[in-house]
């Protein structure tokens, strides 16, 4: 069974707090999930991320086999976005491929419900690292390069046992934040768009080109409260703070009679 192991933020933050070194830059977040159980190379693997105020860092534990292919994670960070893959095309480098899902023949990645992807960051030892924006507009539905280059380590093999790379929360459209929340999907694919069952979420369908869905999707950062759960905690504030000020008025009554018999 495909397990995720979270350390929080408040667990970070402990962290920093007993930390004799406060010269270093303060990691926020540490969370780490657990590839989807498909043997291979991403689906055996383990992928951490940590942030500071403006930049997301990530580690990418590898699994069993060679990293060969194509790692995508695509990223919600904002409102609106696309819920598949099947309208981009672009396929100018073996990265672009990877996201689009084609470069010949074609694969498709239906994402699942309440994920809508804004940008996608791709990286392979034999192809690099960037960040996209998935884009439409008046040049149609297209892949937009925000950032080549993303720090990606260990790119000499693909059979080292981990590999790291970074992203600015800007890259994906975020302010400078330590506080920062966005979901995320994965995909294993080579650079051609045939694609793997490999994953960090549930996956469906066939491998190769043809068609596969995502049944869940993960979270990284401080995932915002709903306005619901604001108006509660208000409320359960008001309702705390009368019922302290009803005891001590019943208190200071009663002391009031002692004192006057």
């Amino acid at each position: 069974m495909r397990t995720r192991i979270v350390s929080g933020l408040s667990l970070g933050m402990l962290a920093l707090a007993l930390s004799p070194c406060r010269g270093l830059a303060a990691l926020y977040n540490y969370q780490m999930y657990q590839g989807n159980g498909v043997a291979g190379a991403v689906g055996d693997a383990t992928l951490a991320l940590s942030n500071n105020t403006t930049t997301v860092y990530a580690n990418f534990v590898k699994g069993i086999g060679s990293f060969v292919d194509n790692l995508v994670i695509f990223v919600d960070s904002s409102a609106g976005g696309f819920t598949s893959t099947s309208r981009f095309s672009d396929k100018g480098n073996a990265l672009e491929s990877s996201i689009s899902g084609f470069k010949v023949s074609r694969s498709v990645a239906t994402f699942a419900p309440g994920f809508a992807a804004d940008y996608a960051i791709a990286l392979g030892v034999n192809s690099g690292s960037a960040v996209y924006k998935l884009v439409d507009d008046a040049t149609g539905t297209h892949l937009e390069l925000v950032r080549s280059g993303l720090n990606f380590v260990h790119t000499d093999t693909p059979n080292n046992p981990s590999y790291s790379f970074q992203f600015d929360w800007a890259d994906i459209g975020l302010p400078s934040l330590s506080t920062n929340f966005f979901k995320f999907e994965t995909s294993y694919i080579t650079g051609n768009g045939n694609r793997s069952l490999q994953s960090f979420e549930g996956l469906t369908g066939n491998v190769g080109y043809d068609f596969v869905t995502f049944t869940n999707y993960d979270t990284y950062g401080v995932q915002p409260v709903p306005e619901n759960t604001n108006a509660a905690l208000a409320v359960f504030g008001g309702i705390a703070v009368t019922c302290a000020l009803g005891n001590r008025l019943r208190d200071h009554l009663h002391a009031c009679r002692l004192r006057s018999k």
